[in-house]
């Protein structure tokens, strides 16, 4: 990738001059990704799933502005493993319980090095009435990583140095626990699902601002948000034909932060 950028500031103070910076950005990442799946039948009741993810990627980040130049290389190894053990006591009702391993190693240059490591617990249960319909309750943990350019550790300054923005090498993911309720139908040529969901977000990535010692406004990434979801999304697939497959998707939530000024809805339509 690589993008340039020009941005001109006007000051309605007339004492001030034109401010006008330029920024260019280039980035090379190589990624590498490998996953292993394996089924074990236990018994015909009984089942056992393993598997090992492995990702790797690093990254080239030349940034020259106005005020500062820098390059910046980043390397990231997440590894995970997880094991799900499935019942199904009878033919209309499944239940699993599994638990996934993750860590995640990072490097900036070979000094600033991050290790984190994160137990992810899930289980469902599996409800299928009738061959076409099936419902579905559900508990499980994953976690949302920042960008790497949040981790990036060096200062830019803006509008006549007024304010700078700091990276945040030490930023951890995001952690997020999900409960869902999915009812879905599907036929030979239709596919509906409708989920209910409740999230809940921790170690949430936001931005902080502060004030230094000299009146500089300082923006900084860190892990100080939480905040719940509360919603609905449904999808609908029809097929006329082997090449037409229409598709509807739509999700509704409530967000409820801690501040309530910052509560409200949030509707997506694709």
């Amino acid at each position: 990738e690589k993008s340039e950028s020009r941005t001109t500031f006007i000051f309605p103070d007339e004492s001030s001059s034109l401010n006008t910076i330029q920024d260019t950005t280039d980035i090379q990442m190589r990624n590498a990704n490998l996953l292993v799946d394996y089924t074990l039948p236990i018994n015909n009741k009984l089942k056992l799933f393993l598997g090992a993810h492995e990702y790797f990627r690093h990254i080239d980040n030349t940034y020259r502005g106005d005020l500062i130049a820098y390059s910046m290389t980043y390397n990231e190894l997440r590894s995970a493993a997880y094991l799900q053990l499935e019942y199904s006591p009878t033919e209309k009702l499944v239940l699993s319980a599994g638990l996934r391993a993750e860590n995640n190693r990072n490097r900036l240059y070979e000094t600033l090095r991050n290790n984190y490591w994160h137990w992810l617990p899930s289980f469902s249960l599996l409800y299928s009435p009738k061959a076409d319909h099936q419902l579905r309750l559900s508990y499980r943990e994953r976690l949302n990583y920042p960008n790497y350019r949040y981790l990036d550790p060096f200062v830019r300054y803006r509008t006549d140095s007024l304010t700078r923005s700091e990276g945040n090498p030490y930023l951890k993911p995001e952690h997020i626990r999900a409960i869902e309720l999915e009812y879905s139908y599907t036929s030979d040529a239709i596919l509906l699902q409708v989920r209910p969901y409740v999230k809940f977000y921790s170690n949430q990535i936001q931005l902080a601002h502060s004030l230094s010692d000299n009146n500089v406004l300082v923006e900084r990434y860190q892990n100080i948000g939480r905040s719940n979801y509360y919603g609905v999304s449904a999808e609908l697939e029809t097929e006329f034909c082997d090449w037409f497959v229409p598709s509807l998707y739509t999700d509704l939530h409530y967000t409820h932060f801690p501040n309530p000024a910052y509560n409200g809805w949030t509707w997506d339509f694709q």
